[in-house]
């Protein structure tokens, strides 16, 4: 399996790529073990899943650079990076989006957007992952109201969706606390035409 003149003849001879041993491996999955990387690349190239898993539901990527029970650190970082490289669609997405430093907090406070900051840096880090292992994206629009009620509740979304309506129409000068807010629109019922502050404009002053 080191040769990838070999390997580049048999896939156009029609070899299934993907053919699997008594133990569930691929030719992928020995081409990681073994650490050859240009066989990686050419099997990946002829269509070989990067996805499929042996009889120990392991994956190319979880082979990479282990062989008779030795892990070659070295040799698994380097064949890990030809596989993201060949097959991108391994590697970790994350989502991130610039609207996410108008997240206005007091200093120190746990949520701060220099929280965010800190974590994109050490994401993008070299010495945390390799390059080739995430993806970072700001590509995306808001989530449609179907996409957030798929993981969360709709009395949740409901009051987020009302609190944004009222900022809208209210345009109050200084920042809001979101989550004491949806608590208490939690607790009292409140729907979108019954924020705090308009609960308190129509009951007047002292009212609760």
């Amino acid at each position: 399996l080191g040769h990838v003149g070999v390997v580049g003849a048999l896939c156009a001879a029609g070899a299934p790529v993907d053919a699997q041993s008594d133990g569930g491996e691929t030719a992928l999955h020995r081409a990681c073990r073994l650490g050859r990387d240009a066989c990686v690349r050419a099997l990946v190239a002829a269509g070989a899943s990067p996805r499929l898993r042996n009889a120990r539901f392991e994956s190319p990527a979880d082979v990479c650079g282990s062989f008779e029970g030795r892990v070659q650190p070295k040799l698994r970082q380097a064949v890990l990076r030809a596989l993201h490289l060949a097959a991108p669609q391994l590697r970790c997405l994350v989502l991130y989006h610039g609207d996410c430093q108008l997240h206005a907090t007091r200093e120190g406070h746990q949520e701060a957007p220099e929280r965010v900051t800190a974590i994109m840096a050490k994401l993008t880090s070299a010495r945390i992952f390799d390059r080739a292992e995430v993806c970072v994206s700001s590509d995306f629009g808001p989530a449609p109201r179907a996409a957030l009620l798929r993981a969360h509740s709709e009395a949740y979304v409901e009051s987020v969706f009302a609190l944004a309506a009222s900022l809208e129409t209210h345009r109050l000068e200084a920042p809001v606390a979101f989550t004491p807010h949806v608590q208490h629109a939690h607790a009292k019922g409140l729907t979108s035409t019954a924020m705090p502050w308009e609960v308190a404009a129509r009951s007047g002053p002292g009212c609760p």
